[in-house]
């Protein structure tokens, strides 16, 4: 990027310039805070810089109510690449009615405000480049805007001008005296003093708000305070009260979040507490006596897929019957007991029931257990006997087919000691015999 700043060289061609000269020039200074210096007569057009309280600018005239101003020193404007031959700082323009646009350093990436046009053979200097631009020190006609409240005529003669980046555009010395308009009404300048006192008092304010607990801050009274500043939207006040304004509500909205959150916590401590009442009221609830034994029990042994015996409960076992496979109760181990060496075979246990009230059951507290022979048989459960079903007889419709007899020749009764034969297998499937059983699943294990 070239850095260099050269003298500007005249250019060849007239910039047309956008500011109509209404009235003569002079020396003016600004009244505010970083006030903005923008590419066009309005507040749509995009700042180029911003200039402090206190500089010097040199005033052409006016367009639209905002006064043109030479521009000050360092600003620059842009030339597309395509339209420019470089040799070394300087640069000669190989199109016609190229156009020159507004450079900015608050928004480098904007540069749409058109300056003015200029033809092929024409020179400019160089003093920085874009992706897409030359960086040019601005052609000698080309002028910048500044709203007129922020401007007060200065004393000329004493107080020179900020350096503009053009010698063209400064006012010959033969200039005559010029007449120094009054641009700011008093009453205008009052009302930005008065503006400024009251954004310091409410930054006074805000400090003390937040050296209080987040919970006792008034933040409506600081943002009354901050709503009361009334400055132009192109002030640098303006932007400062309106970021002050924002904050001030995302704190309003976390304290609102905070406070719902705070009701959802009381609503919860309420309602655990109404549960650890009911379980207070059911544990003192009567209990079915707890049988202390002893209590014979035989069966097979089966892990429990719940109680894993993690420390939230001890280690169960169930008991299921040999031949239904049915589960016959709970089993966890007494002291001095290892159930686990008998997962999975014939035992007989030996215990007493104990009653828990987590679970409302009893569980086989074990305290001896034998494992049974291969061949031993248990006796089969009793038959449980249910009533008949009553079947109440409707006729249906169509009637059912009537049940075949058999032939008179057909023999009544079957021999089962005559040998019937291998079955065929071709294009059957055939389960392996050494196939391991499904392991089932107690559905009465998760009631």
């Amino acid at each position: 990027m070239i850095r260099t700043v050269i003298t500007a060289i005249a250019l060849a061609a007239v910039c047309v310039t956008a500011a109509a000269q209404t009235e003569q020039a002079y020396i003016g200074q600004i009244t505010g805070e970083d006030v903005f210096v923008r590419s066009g007569p309005n507040q749509n057009h995009y700042p180029i810089m911003k200039l402090p309280q206190g500089s010097k600018v040199t005033v052409l005239g006016r367009e639209r109510g905002w006064l043109t101003i030479a521009q000050p020193k360092k600003v620059y404007s842009l030339l597309a690449k395509p339209y420019v031959k470089v040799e070394g700082s300087v640069g000669t323009v190989t199109g016609d009615r190229v156009n020159v646009r507004a450079g900015s350093y608050e928004y480098p990436t904007r540069w749409s405000r058109i300056q003015c046009r200029l033809n092929t053979g024409d020179k400019v200097t160089l003093v920085g480049e874009t992706e897409e631009h030359y960086k040019i020190i601005p052609p000698a006609d080309v002028v910048v805007y500044v709203s007129p409240a922020y401007v007060k005529p200065a004393d000329a003669a004493t107080e020179p001008a900020v350096e503009v980046a053009s010698a063209a555009t400064t006012q010959p010395a033969t200039q005559p005296a010029v007449t120094r308009p009054v641009v700011e009404p008093a009453s205008a300048q009052e009302a930005m003093v008065a503006s400024t006192k009251a954004f310091k008092a409410a930054e006074k304010a805000l400090e003390a708000e937040w050296a209080k607990p987040a919970d006792q801050r008034d933040l409506v009274k600081l943002r009354a305070m901050y709503r009361s500043v009334k400055a132009p939207s192109d002030h640098p006040l303006a932007a400062k009260v309106a970021y002050r304004l924002r904050y001030l509500e995302f704190i309003a909205q976390k304290h609102r979040g905070a406070a719902e959150v705070a009701k959802l916590a009381v609503a919860q401590k309420s309602q655990r507490e109404q549960l650890a009442a009911k379980r207070a009221q059911l544990a003192g609830a009567p209990q079915p006596a707890t049988a202390v034994g002893p209590f014979m029990l035989t069966g097979r042994l089966t892990p429990s897929r719940i109680y894993l015996g993690d420390g939230v409960a001890p280690k169960r076992f169930l008991v299921k019957d040999i031949d239904t496979g049915m589960t016959l109760a709970y089993a966890q181990a007494g002291a001095g007991v290892n159930l686990g060496a008998f997962a999975g075979v014939r035992v007989s246990l030996a215990g007493k029931r104990v009653y828990s009230s987590a679970q409302r059951a009893y569980i086989i507290e074990v305290t001896s257990v034998r494992k049974l022979p291969a061949g031993v048989v248990t006796p089969a459960p009793a038959a449980i006997k249910r009533p008949a079903r009553v079947t109440q007889k409707v006729n249906s419709f169509p009637m059912p087919w009537p049940k075949p007899s058999a032939p008179a020749d057909a023999a009544t009764t079957i021999d089962e000691n005559v040998a019937v034969g291998p079955l065929p297998t071709t294009g059957l499937p055939m389960t392996p015999a050494t196939e391991a059983a499904p392991d089932d699943v107690n559905p009465e294990e998760y009631k």
